[in-house]
């Protein structure tokens, strides 16, 4: 959603949650994702990433369910 320029208080609006609170989710994951890749990728380098996100239902359709990716687009990882 970045990628496509919404900004961050509307996709709060489709999650129903506090603006900062998307933003501080957003910071966090950034800073995990860092970690795992000091951590588990050392001399990897990525050269392109390609984020998605899919809204799906769990049961009726009143449980939403967001499902986020991140792949290294060349590599596949």
């Amino acid at each position: 959603m970045f990628v496509h320029g919404i900004p961050i208080s509307a996709m709060a609006r489709i999650k129903t949650i506090a603006w900062g609170t998307f933003f501080r989710w957003r910071e966090l994951a950034a800073m995990s994702a860092k970690r795992f890749n000091h951590q588990r990728l050392r001399g990897f380098i990525i050269h392109e990433l390609q984020a998605d996100e899919i809204r799906t239902f769990v049961g009726d359709k009143e449980r939403v369910v967001w499902i986020l990716t991140a792949l290294a687009a060349w590599s596949r990882l």
